[in-house]
This record gives C-alpha cells, structure tokens and sequence, in this order.
C-alpha cells in the first residue's frame, strides 16, 4: 500500500522498454521495405535489358482524364533537327493504341492499327529525313478514348528521338481544342502494355513477354 503504483499507457507507449521495441520494429519494417524495393529495381533492370526495344520513350496521349468511354482522335507532334546530313539508316519503333498514321515532314510514312499485346510497327524513315527541321506527326483514333503512343527514331551516332512530354497534342474530335503538351502516362513496362515486342523474325521467337 506504500508503494506508489505506476499506470502502464496504452500499447506500451509510456514505457521506455516498449518505446525501444517500437523503435526496432520500425527499423525492421523500414529494412524489409527497403530490401524489397531493391529486389524490385533489379527485376526491372533485368527485365529492360531483356525486353524493352524502346529507349527513354514514355507512353503518352491526349489526356489523362477519360471520364467514361468514348470516341476519340487527335495528332500528337514532336520536332527535331538534323545537322549534316541525314542518316542513311533511321529505324523507327512505333506502337499508337487504336488506328494510326504517320506522316514524317507533310509525307505519309506507315499507318496501321494496334492493341495491347501487338508487336511494334517498325519502319525505316531514312528517306523522308532532311538536313535542318523535321516534324514527326500521328493521327490517332480510339474508339473508346483510351489507348496509348510509344514512339522511337534512332538517328545515329547515339542521338534518339522518343515520345515524352515534350511532344504536342491537339484534339481532332469530337470537338477541337487548343494544342497542348501530350499527357504522358510512364514508361514500359506499363498494364495493359507490358514491353512491346518487335516482330518476329522468320525461325526465331518473338522478343519480349506477352
């Protein structure tokens, strides 16, 4: 009865033994999170090693906000010099959620259609490259507003050019609107993209996960 009595607080927090205990449970957690994100950035690094055919480019498109389905079509655009001369070779990767077109300085360059899981268009712009300015342009459509572009030039000498948030986009339907930087959405691996793959080529497997 002389002995004064020391109330325990809830959960351990008012002693020092279950605040120390706290604190390495903390620690613990923090070191599994952290391992994790690790382990996690070395299967992505393996994985673009293996699979991705696209460089730096990112997925964009006319917006982030699709509020319910509908259709949609707009141009995305990116301009680039070219010092010297033109390269004699200019493989271009391209994939565009839906129908697209393509044109390379005012020339039609290759058109197709596209959904999640088809491989890459690949083609070679070379020809229709000059000396100076040059202007990239995709018409797409989407019958239902979503889809996404993923776009890469190789022009040489280590010199790329990629889709990213530096492209412009203007709406062409249902109704026009003011050109604008391009929403982009991330890089591959991406749902429901995952890493494009390129064609296959005659006897040999096709590059990249489905």
């Amino acid at each position: 009865m002389g002995q004064g009595s020391r109330a325990s607080a809830p959960f351990g927090f008012g002693s020092g033994s279950g605040f120390g205990a706290l604190r390495r449970l903390a620690a613990a957690a923090a070191l599994v999170l952290a391992a994790g994100a690790v382990v996690q950035a070395a299967r992505r690094t393996i994985g673009d090693r293996r699979f991705l055919t696209t460089g730096s480019a990112r997925w964009i498109w006319l917006t982030r906000d699709i509020p319910e389905p509908r259709s949609l079509s707009f141009r995305a655009t990116a301009n680039f010099a070219i010092s010297g001369e033109p390269p004699r070779a200019a493989p271009c990767r391209i994939f565009a959620g839906g129908s697209w077109t393509l044109e390379v300085n005012g020339g039609r360059a290759g058109a197709g259609t596209q959904h999640p899981g088809d491989a890459l268009a690949v083609l070679d712009l070379a020809r229709r490259l000059r000396a100076g300015d040059n202007r990239v342009a995709i018409d797409v459509s989407s019958p239902d507003g979503a889809g996404g572009i993923l776009f890469w030039l190789d022009l040489g000498g280590g010199r790329t050019v990629v889709s990213d948030g530096a492209w412009r986009v203007t709406p062409l339907s249902p109704e026009a609107g003011p050109e604008r930087a391009a929403a982009v959405w991330g890089r591959p691996p991406m749902y429901p993209w995952r890493y494009p793959r390129l064609p296959a080529e005659p006897g040999r497997a096709e590059k990249g996960p489905r």
